[in-house]
């Protein structure tokens, strides 16, 4: 009896396990793909404030980096440019009740050096969106590089 009573809690025990890893797994991809659906947003937009007209071949017209963010009185979802996004914070709920929290930052880099922020004008800017859940033991992080070039 002590024999069979040990085997069923064994037995719980990593039924218990599997549930947990395989809600983890699915609260992993829901924000992975959270933060895809965002950098696919951004990537729909312009890359400046200063380029929604017309392009230019002066990286010093752009936007300064200081002033990465939306400009006076635009909010999501009415940004028209890439670092309008710079700052950005929001919460989501998904199907498994989890909360999800998101950010993105977004900085000038070099096409030489894409993993620190330049503090000049370039024409390469680096967006990272970050995911994160009570339910993660990590967050999620995805970058992506966009170009005037």
């Amino acid at each position: 009896m002590i024999i069979l009573a040990l085997i069923s809690l064994r037995f719980n025990s990593s039924v218990m396990q599997t549930s947990s890893a395989d809600f983890e797994n699915k609260v992993y991809l829901t924000s992975f793909s959270i933060a895809d659906n965002l950098i696919e947003e951004i990537k729909s937009k312009s890359f400046d404030q200063h380029t929604i007209n017309f392009p230019t071949t002066n990286p010093a017209s752009l936007t300064p980096p200081d002033s990465l963010r939306p400009e006076p009185g635009e909010v999501k979802p009415y940004y028209n440019d890439v670092d309008d996004y710079n700052g950005y914070q929001d919460t989501t709920a998904a199907p498994y009740f989890e909360k999800y929290y998101i950010s993105c930052k977004v900085e000038y880099v070099t096409s030489s050096n894409p993993d620190v922020a330049s503090p000049v004008q370039t024409f390469y800017k680096k967006v990272t969106v970050t995911v994160k859940s009570d339910y993660l033991s990590n967050p999620v992080s995805i970058s992506a590089i966009y170009t005037l070039k």
